[in-house]
């Protein structure tokens, strides 16, 4: 996982065609810091509660992208589960958070046919939450831009592709530094 600077640095060069191919699925970018392995997790409160307000306000002007991991939704190519992108504990699924709190196999997302994500949780222990309402088992929750992702204590902000790409890496990620 990167952090989102790295992303904006990396790639900087890229046109908006060019990261598209490499990158045509979504991205969850994190609230805060993510240490896989402890469960002891580094939160700043007022970005927690305040993130929503921001991406939505102004999503350009989300804080501190040294810190913020950046995970993109896209499948492994030695995965199970031909339609669906995994999510989960073990190194079986196609995004992996080695966090206590997250079950083995915790949540996955389907690509519909007009390009667009669901969610669904799968069955697991904490829950998989989409803007504060806890999703019931295999329930598909369609993602929007600004959805907020949250897991036990982990909580992230849904990106599509092309709006990551508008607000952190053309032009150098101009819009994520406007004030």
């Amino acid at each position: 996982m990167e952090t989102l600077s790295e992303m904006m640095e990396k790639y900087k060069d890229y046109t908006e065609d060019q990261f598209l191919r490499e990158f045509p699925g979504p991205f969850l970018v994190s609230d805060a810091e993510l240490q896989p392995g402890s469960d002891d997790f580094q939160t700043r409160t007022d970005d927690l509660t305040n993130l929503v307000k921001e991406v939505l306000a102004a999503p350009h002007k989300i804080a501190d992208p040294s810190v913020r991991k950046v995970i993109a939704v896209k499948k492994k190519s030695s995965s199970s589960y031909e339609n669906m992108i995994t999510l989960g504990r073990t190194d079986n699924n196609d995004i992996v958070l080695k966090f206590g709190f997250i079950s083995k196999f915790h949540a996955y997302f389907l690509r519909l046919p007009d390009g667009r994500y669901t969610i669904s949780d799968a069955e697991s222990f904490n829950r998989t939450v989409v803007n504060s309402e806890p999703l019931k088992p295999h329930e598909k929750r369609q993602l929007e831009f600004g959805d907020r992702i949250t897991i036990g204590p982990l909580s992230f902000t849904y990106f599509p592709p092309r709006a990551f790409y508008d607000y952190f890496i053309k032009d150098g990620g101009k819009k994520s530094k406007e004030t």
